[in-house]
């Protein structure tokens, strides 16, 4: 009985779609290699979820529970590796760039953290921005310059307006 990961192999549609040679080719800790697999691995997952790949997969009889046991299967990541790979591929290449200027020691998981610091902060604005004067907005914290400001629900735009023309009225030197 052939195993999942044959059955891929004699498919030139599955291996190509699927980006099979070249993750296999990737190995190596440095982090440009590092980054290309990443890169690889958000296209194959993205090229995963076509239909045109599901029907190929069908074809083979071939099953898998999702993306991940795919990853697992065929090129030995653990789900959270996996996982980590597809979100940093996924990052703009400007992102990545910055990151990578601005850095001595460059890390997967230092970028994916980065990424979530990025992803929190666009959303936190989306919500502020998305609120009107009368709904309520959620919890905002920020701090700069060893500042700390919370907005806790139950606060209107108002308020805040009011508490930045109060702030803006101090006399501070």
């Amino acid at each position: 009985m052939q195993t999942n990961v044959t059955k891929i192999g004699t498919s030139v549609t599955l291996t190509k779609v699927l980006l099979v040679k070249q993750i296999s080719q990737l190995n190596g800790k440095e982090f440009s290699i590092q980054l290309q697999r990443a890169n690889l691995y958000f296209q194959a997952s993205e090229n995963f979820k076509l239909q045109s790949t599901k029907d190929e997969l069908q074809k083979l009889n071939v099953n898998f529970k999702d993306k991940y046991e795919y990853f697992s299967q065929m090129f030995g990541t653990e789900k959270s590796q996996t996982a980590k790979l597809i979100r940093v591929g996924s990052l703009d290449g400007q992102i990545i760039s910055d990151y990578i200027a601005n850095n001595k020691n460059h890390s997967l998981t230092e970028l994916d953290n980065l990424r979530k610091v990025d992803k929190d902060m666009n959303t936190t604005a989306e919500k502020l921005t998305e609120k009107s004067d009368t709904e309520k907005p959620s919890k905002f914290t920020t701090a700069k310059k060893g500042i700390d400001i919370k907005i806790n629900s139950g606060v209107t735009t108002e308020d805040i307006k009011e508490a930045i023309k109060y702030l803006k009225g101090l006399d501070i030197k």
